[in-house]
């Protein structure tokens, strides 16, 4: 027997046991109720039960340590719940559920067991049986249809090859060389002459945007030697030299000493 324990304190339903039990047990299982608050005195108290289609089934718990035999019907299912009620003329208690899963079992009940005397064959006998039916995959008649019926017709036997296949699609084959492709959308296909290009020494016939050939004469980079450089710079206010130019920083200096002068003056 498997016992399930619990108690009652004030509203509260508290399971005490960790039993696991499995459906379609016959008075096997127990519900034992081994203490409750003093809340539950002078009430008049009972179980409820509800099984998994939510069939409600009341038990008396008026007696002393009560133990109730949870009844077939309801371990049928994958639960069923547990509650305790208690009332009088004036107060009435009741208390949460408590859900009790069921593992379901091998047992069903449209389906009686039988014992292994009154089998005429072991399975294994049974199985062999069966088989004599069949055919094996090399066979190419004597196959047998759905109805159980043996199909004397000669079929053809596939070797698994896909060349053995009959009606198989066309596969094309795939171009190994680009000119085999169809040039629809005009890409180049043989040396295109460069003779309408110049190259970047030249200073003339240059290719415009519009495609059309610039006649005017630009300079390049050998044009430009000899023209101004940091060293044609002189970055001070002492030297006497006539072929150089003052840098930014020496008119900025020089500017700032004239204004300092105008400044003396004016005092």
């Amino acid at each position: 027997m498997i016992t399930l324990e619990f108690k009652v304190e004030k509203d509260h339903l508290i399971r005490l046991d960790k039993e696991k039990i499995t459906d379609k047990t016959r008075n096997y299982i127990l519900l034992s109720f081994s203490s409750f608050s003093e809340d539950w005195e002078d009430l008049n108290v009972f179980l409820i039960l509800q099984d998994e289609a939510k069939n409600n089934y009341l038990f008396d718990l008026n007696e002393d340590n009560p133990l109730v035999t949870v009844p077939e019907v309801v371990l049928r299912g994958g639960l069923f719940k547990v509650s305790v009620v208690g009332f009088n003329e004036n107060t009435r208690i009741t208390t949460n559920r408590r859900t009790i899963p069921l593992f379901p079992s091998g047992y069903t009940t449209d389906i009686q067991p039988v014992e292994p005397g009154d089998y005429s064959t072991d399975v294994f006998e049974d199985f062999i049986l069966r088989l004599t039916n069949y055919v094996q995959k090399s066979s190419t008649n004597g196959l047998l249809k759905n109805d159980g019926s043996v199909d004397t017709t000669e079929y053809s036997t596939f070797s698994g090859s896909y060349k053995d296949l009959s009606n198989k699609p066309t596969i094309p084959t795939i171009p190994t060389n680009v000119s085999a492709f169809n040039n629809d959308v005009g890409y180049l296909t043989q040396h295109q002459s460069l003779s309408n290009y110049v190259q970047k020494s030249s200073t003339t016939g240059l290719i415009k945007n519009d495609g059309t050939v610039d006649t005017n004469s630009y300079l390049t980079i050998s044009a430009i030697t000899g023209m101004l450089t940091s060293s044609d710079i002189a970055d001070n206010l002492t030297t006497d030299s006539s072929t150089k130019v003052l840098s930014a920083r020496q008119g900025k200096a020089l500017n700032d000493l004239i204004g300092q002068a105008i400044s003396y003056i004016n005092q």
